[in-house]
């Protein structure tokens, strides 16, 4: 088994290699794109595959762990690679109409589980707040916001950026309402 510090070492490797030092540019505005540079592009991508492999095992806590980590401390081989996320809307266009195709069904599944895997961290986290553990709800909201985050960025797939923005939303709503918790 891997230990932190090699998985961290690996993907340094990998993202220097990759070249993907390209950051995007932020349109600003409360509510508009997120930012997200290349090297946080392809963490938070690897994350999230981590993730949504846990949830689709049926692991939704480490699904939840995945979501919140600083670093990955899972070997990075424990994720199913998915082109829902790593391919923009102009790389689609240019696929062949069979690859198409098939990345159409691929999308469809994927969003499916991550629109579940959101919506099951939105509820667990009221869940909890209602139940006064406001710092395990944080944990929640903070995972959906992440997963927002990740699915909105502006090179993703066009399908994905409204999910993510609503996720990153219902995220931040939610940490609101733990802090006006804290508050009371």
């Amino acid at each position: 088994m891997m230990c932190r510090t090699d998985v961290c070492l690996q993907m340094l490797l990998f993202i220097s290699i990759a070249g993907c030092g390209q950051s995007t540019t932020n349109t600003g505005g409360a509510k508009s794109r997120l930012p997200m540079s290349g090297n946080d592009s392809i963490f938070e991508i690897q994350r999230l595959e981590l993730a949504l492999s846990a949830w689709e095992a049926k692991r939704p806590e480490d699904a939840v762990r995945c979501l919140t980590a600083v670093e990955i401390d899972h070997p990075l081989s424990q994720r199913v690679e998915q082109r829902v996320f790593r391919l923009s809307e102009s790389d689609v266009k240019r696929l062949p109409q069979v690859d198409r195709d098939q990345f159409q069904s691929e999308f469809i599944k994927v969003s499916l589980s991550v629109r579940k895997l959101g919506y099951w961290c939105i509820d667990k986290g009221f869940a909890l707040l209602n139940d006064k553990k406001v710092t395990e709800a944080k944990r929640y909201f903070e995972a959906v916001k992440s997963l927002g985050k990740t699915l909105a960025a502006p090179e993703r797939v066009l399908a994905l950026q409204p999910i993510g923005q609503n996720f990153f939303e219902k995220g931040e709503d939610g940490l609101s309402q733990c802090a006006q918790a804290q508050i009371e």
